[in-house]
């Protein structure tokens, strides 16, 4: 009949003896068995206590078994081994002892990603829950605000992830980085040793960490000492690329980097290239190495602030694409080096040559016009860059980022202000606004309307309408009619929006809203990057009348705007509105997406309306945060946008 035949009962002490001594010759496999199966609980729990911490039979056992005690004993095990998470989380999303046990799974996951998974997918309504509650913590951990009393209670958390946070949260005091110095996990060390608060005293111990990651934040940290930094250069146990930091770190004493210089002249080329990238290099040495003509080492040299202006100009010339932008990017290189780099073929080395403070005009005023707006940009928030290139950004880029960014230099014309005190674009307005105080601004709100009044989803940018075009649209079953027409001006697009008798400017933010459920806004129409020079207005949604379809292509074309294409309602009036209950609307439940970056506030609803109530008075301030409210006639959401129809 076996070791556990029907007969045991009468004959326990000796069969009980003759299991556990069956027990010393199983497979982790038979004692996975035995532990869910033996009908003797001492030998289940023998069987168990015999696996390793980390073997996967004990998810196993915690899943299948329906003793209390043995599958406490499993999941006990398992929080002892290192890194158990993805078979905690097994037990989390699927165990015979219902929720009880997969909230205890989730309760000992430490981990991000099995935390994620079991938010989403557990059976158990209460370890979605909890598993959910531990995500949260991360944001807490990572906030300046957070209370030093409030890091040091989640310094003390099981989830790494959470500690890591602490570690790098910049508010985190001293003696709490400290402390996480001695984690287990090379993850919140590595934070430590890059936050700026800890202590010179925790980085140099830190320098010599066993994981080569931890050891390469400490190298680079600006308070590691110059005694560590030497003694990290000639230890010939250190890993190369701590080595690499400690030769890069400008604390790293002159006389070092000299011996460094010639030790990777015999050994490795890398190594010299970090010297060569360092400014407390003596001139001598960069020249020297300078003389080498090695790639990597001139890569070095290029973006160094020391390397001698001769040297720069002659890397202005490099085969190299890398280190000429490198020496557009760099203030000391020469003028005349920057001058010939403005003619480069390049768009980065543009941007380059345009942010670069030792820029001279003559450099400045060839980016003036044919480049991107990112080039625009870069010019005007130049300190060096001159009053009429200032005037020739403001007059001739339809850009509203690159007018702000002429509103806000220090440098700009008082008539070129004023100019810019009739741009109706928002980015402008709070430019002025951010400069003068908020009598900068010239347009006016519409009284009354605020950002919670927003009913609508705003489209601001291209990437936007891209999304909308080609994702939204193409998914839905019936699409809404719209109207869409393309403006030379920024301006001309805004203010045909604004005549239309439900869009409105918000008092609180500036941004244009709509008091119904429509998608609507303008553009500026671009390719990585590169303005077309021209602007989209669009105006949709399901209730679109045909009266309103037409009183807005009138309205766009009285500003001067050309249609595009368009699909006209067949109905010239809108259903009435009922009334919507908000109170009625119930919370479900708040999930993440796979990649833990966006988080879904879910509820329920009994129709449109009070989803639509609900929504109104529930105003998202966060990216990718959605708050959405299932009905039986679809589900409505808002998110930083405004308010939306899946």
């Amino acid at each position: 009949m076996g070791l556990f035949s029907p007969d045991w009962k009468t004959d326990k002490p000796k069969k009980l003896a003759k299991a556990l001594a069956w027990l010393e010759d199983s497979t982790n496999q038979e004692l996975g068995t035995i532990a869910v199966e033996a009908p003797l609980e001492e030998v289940a729990l023998a069987a168990c206590d015999k696996l390793p911490d980390n073997s996967p039979e004990l998810a196993d056992i915690a899943r299948l078994s329906l003793r209390v005690s043995v599958v406490a004993k499993a999941l006990s095990k398992l929080a002892s081994a290192y890194n158990a998470n993805d078979l905690l989380e097994k037990v989390a999303l699927g165990a015979n002892g219902g929720d009880a046990v997969m909230v205890m799974a989730t309760q000992l996951i430490t981990s991000r990603k099995e935390l994620s998974n079991v938010s989403k997918n557990s059976p158990s309504k209460a370890a979605r829950e909890l598993a959910s509650e531990k995500l949260r913590l991360e944001d807490v951990a990572e906030d300046p605000a957070t209370s030093p009393a409030k890091l040091l209670e989640l310094a003390r958390a099981k989830e790494t992830f959470v500690r890591a946070a602490v570690a790098k949260n910049e508010s985190t005091p001293p003696e709490i980085l400290v402390f996480l110095a001695d984690d287990q996990y090379h993850s919140v060390r590595v934070e430590v040793a890059r936050n700026e608060r800890t202590p010179a005293y925790v980085i140099d111990k830190l320098a010599f960490d066993l994981d080569f990651d931890v050891g390469m934040a400490a190298a680079s940290h600006p308070s590691i000492s110059p005694e560590t930094l030497t003694k990290l250069a000639f230890d010939e146990d250190i890993d190369r690329d701590v080595r690499y930091e400690a030769a890069e770190n400008p604390s790293t004493p002159p006389e070092t980097l000299v011996a460094l210089a010639q030790i990777g002249a015999e050994e490795d080329e890398y190594l010299c290239a970090s010297v060569a990238s360092n400014p407390s290099t003596p001139t001598e040495t960069l020249r020297e190495l300078a003389d080498r003509k090695d790639d990597d080492i001139n890569r070095g040299l290029s973006r160094n602030t020391s390397t001698p202006p001769d040297i720069l100009a002659r890397l202005a010339n490099n085969a190299s694409i890398v280190v000429r932008r490198q020496v557009a990017d760099n203030p000391s290189a020469p003028p005349e080096a920057l001058i010939a780099l403005a003619d480069e073929d390049d768009p980065i080395t543009y941007e380059c040559v345009a942010s670069n403070p030792s820029s001279p005009p003559e450099a400045l005023k060839k980016l003036l016009y044919g480049y991107t707006a990112d080039v625009g940009i870069r010019l005007a928030e130049n300190p060096s860059c001159p009053p009429d290139v200032l005037v020739g950004l403001a007059r001739h880029r339809d850009s509203a980022w690159v007018r702000s960014a002429v509103a806000r230099h220090p440098a700009a014309p008082p008539e070129i202000l004023e100019e810019l005190a009739h741009d109706d674009r928002k980015e402008v307005q709070e430019a002025l606004a951010e400069r003068f105080g908020a009598a900068g601004a010239s347009e006016s709100a519409d009284e009354g309307y605020t950002e919670k009044d927003n009913m609508g989803t705003r489209q601001e940018t291209f990437s936007q309408a891209q999304s909308y075009w080609m994702i939204e649209r193409l998914s839905r079953p019936e699409n809404p009619p719209f109207t869409l027409f393309t403006f030379p001006k920024a301006d001309s697009a805004r203010a045909a929006l604004l005549e239309l008798p439900y869009i409105h400017k918000a008092s609180d933010s500036g941004k244009l809203i709509c008091d119904r459920l429509m998608t609507f806004g303008y553009y500026e129409v671009s390719d990585n990057g590169k303005s077309y020079g021209f602007y989209e207005a669009l105006v949709t949604g399901y209730d679109f009348t045909l009266d309103e379809f037409n009183q807005a292509e009138d309205v766009f074309k009285k500003h001067g705007g050309t249609l595009k294409s368009h699909d006209a309602p067949e109905t010239t009036s809108r259903a009435q509105s009922a009334s919507g209950d908000a109170s009625k609307v119930k919370y479900k439940e708040t999930t993440q997406s796979d990649d833990g970056k966006s988080v879904y506030e879910v509820y329920t609803g009994p129709d449109q309306a009070s989803a639509m109530a609900f929504l109104k008075d529930k105003p998202v301030s966060k990216k990718l945060y959605f708050i959405v409210v299932e009905t039986p006639e679809g589900n409505f959401g808002r998110d930083i946008m405004g308010i939306y129809q899946e």
